[in-house]
């Protein structure tokens, strides 16, 4: 099996040699458990840190742990066994067409069949358990997500990753070649968040604008508003005349001081409605 391996530091003691040297001999005893548990560490810090990123943006600082350990378990469950059979097989497909595994056309064979079928079916399974297991969807939601954003994510697949797998099949060996996949997801999980954090931004401002529009039609339509004028009222002496003899009388209010008189005006606009709760104002407004 090719290794990678890091040289010692002054006076041969480096600890970042010391740890890669024990990855590369857990990674030859068991090749299936280290990968599993490598893809399991690097997808649950993917995710950490794009919490991070979602929490500044939306000032909400709790971190969401079972969301954090679902996604771990998907990179350690999923990611890491199916990754690790897949590069293996992968290479012992080109060298049974012939090709030597570091050249050019082998390289070119590796990134084709991992864009058409291997990317396709990580992502569908990404999919399914992030929105069945983490998000709690429904088979009809999940359906209308997949069916919505499949088709974009594979295109922004197609332009991201060729260029990087291309470098990581014609420079890495096999062995190591999940391990780089994974550091690249990290950060591909970062920018992902941010853009969506962005996007988030975008909109509701898109929102706040828009209904701060509305509000000032809704106060332009208020302010020429025609007022409506009512029927004088009779006077409170007809009234009480009219009475059956026995019966009080209310006492009588107050007659209006002469120059004055009641005006009625309706507020235009739905918004205003629901913001005041009441469909008309009455004014006492001064003859001139």
């Amino acid at each position: 099996m090719a290794a990678l391996t890091i040289s010692g530091g002054a006076g041969g003691f480096n600890p970042l040699s010391r740890a890669w040297n024990a990855y590369e001999r857990s990674l030859r005893r068991h090749p299936v458990l280290t990968q599993a548990a490598s893809s399991a560490l690097l997808w649950g810090l993917g995710d950490a840190m794009a919490q991070r990123i979602e929490a500044r943006c939306s000032g909400v600082a709790q971190p969401d742990g079972r969301r954090t350990a679902l996604t771990a378990a998907f990179g350690g469950g999923i990611i890491g066994p199916s990754g690790h059979a897949w590069y293996q097989a992968l290479d012992s497909l080109v060298l049974r067409c012939g090709l030597v595994g570091s050249s050019r056309r082998a390289m070119l064979l590796k990134v084709v069949l991992d864009n058409l079928v291997y990317s396709p079916a990580y992502v569908l399974a990404f999919f399914a358990f992030g929105c069945l297991a983490i998000d709690r969807l429904s088979p009809a939601e999940f359906k209308e997500q997949l069916r919505s954003q499949f088709v974009p994510t594979m295109l922004a697949e197609a332009l991201v990753w060729p260029p990087y797998m291309a470098l990581v099949f014609s420079r890495v060996p096999v062995p190591h070649q999940l391990l780089a996949v994974n550091v690249a997801t990290l950060f591909d999980v970062c920018f992902l968040s941010w853009v969506r954090c962005t996007h988030d931004h975008a909109t509701a401002d898109a929102g706040s604008s828009e209904l701060l529009h509305s509000d000032v039609a809704t106060a332009s339509e208020y302010a020429h508003a025609a007022p409506l004028q009512l029927e004088p009222a009779q006077p409170v002496t007809a009234v009480a005349a009219a009475l059956p003899e026995g019966d009080v009388a209310p006492a009588p209010a107050p007659e209006p001081e002469p120059g004055l008189r009641v005006e009625r005006r309706q507020l235009a606009g739905r918004s205003a409605v629901q913001r005041t709760g009441v469909g008309y104002s009455f004014l006492l407004t001064s003859e001139s």
